[in-house]
């Protein structure tokens, strides 16, 4: 193993590679960066969010280089010893692996990413140049996360919320909070977040990150220290919460990936001599979070467990979400696939699902609210309508963070609308005579009228008598008895504290 400065806490993994291979290499990077030069050595591991270590007694088909673990300072109390764990615990997880005569998958993870973070530099991947190009944006300021935002150079629930707090951390480690009293600090901070809430407002893990990140602002131990001391404090908090929301999105994913295919492989008793075939819809996989992803998440493990005949994607028009991000993920990973356009769903079920047992439409969420309903992008409902009447199970994935337990329907949502241009106009690569693409040459078409009026709503709202399961880091939701969803199992604290405000 190589170790750089800053060291970087890598995942690996083996995809059904023999066991008498030698291809048991390192892959992929993840988002999580540990810079030790930077840090005080009791908040280094704040840097992960939580330090992750292999357990000692690993399950078949579950491995993780890394697993969560909620007292990581006490862990560490320096970089040398955070080094000596994870090379132990590296030397632990190949040598159960070797050991198993059961497992031949660990978790891929983190295969592309769409953020990469060390402390005061912040790298965006431009998804508006995939699949052709991939160029980062370095993002050092709230205005250029707001532009990144809202330009769609990133999307996704995940990495908008996971944009914002980190850019603003960027520019507090950089200097950029000139006030000195604690409160003008803090007034500062929440003026920067009320400003970068603006960017995206139907997706609601921006809203609850920034919710956090004031909470945890003026929760900051300020105790006995001087002016200078103070600020220094109230920035190390922000900071380090803004990067605990980074790591901690990485491993809610890989849960919801477990979760997910569970449920799934217990509805239709799939086996590898059994497998399903699902739908998905727009992005949510590795490019629209942290890494893994959360629908996609749960169809990257639904392949790694042997489970998946073949993954199906929209184009997720107007914006091709599916088509240039969704279709390359899936090449990329190697996984069966194939893109079909929105308008042919209908046809996919009434013709293939038998055939190639099509078992569920799997989508994201940008908002969940108290009873179900579900804002997603939009052409989720319509899919949810041809699910129900073939006889789909249409499942949504989504981190307890995408959950609003404040709003009680899907009419309270507020749908963003965008540009007319948007759907009558199209960018991309130039393709050649002779077929090829020429990656070099971009070029901007209109594809209809330009005086046609136009309706462009971003996301749509499927109700929650439409959808079959709710797949959470915490477990999998489903409706009771009466019809609901009942999120007490997954946010005990949260529903119990909305419930007491509105007694």
């Amino acid at each position: 193993m190589r170790w750089q400065n800053p060291l970087r806490c890598r995942v690996w993994h083996v995809n059904a590679w023999p066991w008498s291979s030698h291809r048991f290499l390192a892959m992929q990077l993840t988002s999580v960066t540990l810079n030790f030069q930077k840090l005080p050595h009791q908040n280094f591991c704040a840097v992960a969010g939580h330090l992750m270590t292999v357990p000692a007694a690993c399950t078949p088909e579950r491995y993780f280089l890394f697993q969560a673990q909620e007292q990581a300072d006490s862990l560490c109390k320096n970089p040398g010893e955070l080094l000596t764990i994870f090379e132990n615990g590296w030397s632990l997880l190949t040598t159960n692996f070797v050991s198993s005569k059961t497992s031949k998958h660990i978790y891929k993870m983190a295969t592309l990413q769409a953020i990469k973070y060390s402390r005061g530099k912040l790298l965006v991947l431009d998804q508006l140049r995939l699949p052709h190009e991939n160029h980062y944006d370095e993002v050092s300021t709230a205005e250029e996360a707001f532009d990144c935002i809202r330009s769609m150079r990133v999307r996704g629930a995940p990495a908008i919320a996971i944009v914002a707090a980190l850019a603003h951390a960027v520019e507090l480690h950089n200097g950029d909070c000139t006030a000195t009293e604690p409160e003008e600090v803090i007034a500062h901070i929440e003026k920067r977040l009320d400003y970068l809430k603006e960017s995206r407002p139907t997706a609601v893990d921006l809203s609850n990150a920034i919710t956090l990140l004031k909470l945890a602002t003026r929760a900051a131990n300020l105790e006995g220290l001087a002016h200078p001391e103070a600020k220094e404090a109230i920035l190390n908090t922000y900071i380090q919460t803004a990067e605990e929301i980074l790591a901690k999105d990485l491993h809610n994913n890989t849960s919801i990936g477990s979760h997910g295919a569970a449920w799934l492989q217990q509805q239709y008793n799939a086996s590898s001599e059994k497998p399903i075939s699902v739908l998905t819809h727009c992005n949510t996989g590795s490019l629209a979070t942290s890494g893994h992803g959360t629908a996609l998440g749960i169809i990257r493990t639904l392949h790694s467990e042997g489970l998946l005949k073949h993954a199906y994607c929209t184009e997720t028009r107007p914006y091709n979400q599916g088509s240039r991000l969704t279709s390359f993920e899936l090449v990329f990973e190697g996984i069966p696939s194939t893109l079909i356009t929105d308008s042919m769903a209908g046809a996919l079920f009434n013709l293939h699902r038998e055939r190639m047992n099509i078992g569920a439409v799997i989508v994201g969420a940008d908002r969940v609210v108290r009873n179900g309903d579900t804002a997603n992008k939009i052409g989720t409902y319509q899919l949810a309508v041809l699910a129900r009447h073939h006889g789909v199970k249409f499942v949504v994935a989504a981190p307890t963070t995408s959950i609003d337990l404040e709003t009680e329907n899907g009419s309270a949502i507020e749908i963003e609308e965008r540009k007319r241009e948007e759907l009558t106009q199209i960018s991309g690569a130039i393709v050649n005579e002779d077929g090829t693409v020429d990656t070099s040459k971009t070029a901007r078409v209109a594809i209809a009228d330009q005086r046609i009026g136009v309706w462009n709503p971003a996301f749509d709202v499927t109700p929650h008598e439409l959808i079959d399961a709710i797949v959470t880091e915490r477990g999998t939701v489903v409706k009771g008895a009466d019809g609901k969803f009942d999120f007490s199992q997954v946010l005990p604290e949260r529903l119990a504290s909305v419930a007491a405000r509105q007694l």
